[in-house]
Formats: structure tokens, sequence, C-alpha cells
């Protein structure tokens, strides 16, 4: 059973780095939301996730900003 071991513990980093991007994404959503910046907010939904692993929220919340500015 030591193959399932090493899956079972795959499967919780995997989760673990799902988790983490999620709550950045649902954090630049939220402050992108109370914001005039609509375009960002929009913008947000359509990133890729590696884009949520790649950057911490500050970052992300910058990067949508400057890029879709209106």
């Amino acid at each position: 059973m030591k193959g399932l071991e090493k899956k079972t513990s795959r499967e919780e980093l995997f989760a673990a780095a799902w988790a983490e991007r999620t709550a950045k994404f649902i954090a630049v959503r939220d402050a992108l939301r109370q914001t005039e910046h609509s375009r960002a907010y929009r913008m947000a939904f359509k990133q890729p996730w590696k884009f949520y692993n790649d950057h911490t929220i500050d970052e992300a919340i910058k990067i949508l900003v400057e890029q879709y500015a209106e």
C-alpha cells in the first residue's frame, strides 16, 4: 500500500494548492468589487489559476488594474 500513501499525499498537496489559489482569487475579486475598476473586476474571472499562483494578492490587483484600466 505504499503507492496509495504517495497518491494520498499528492492529492493533499494538490488540494492545498487549489485552496490557496481559490482564496487568492476570492480576495482579489472582493477587493476589485469595491473599486471603480469594473473591467479589472470582470477580467479577474478570466485569469488562469496559474496567475493567482504566481502573484501575491496585491500584485494581482495591481496587474489587473493597470492592464484593464478604463
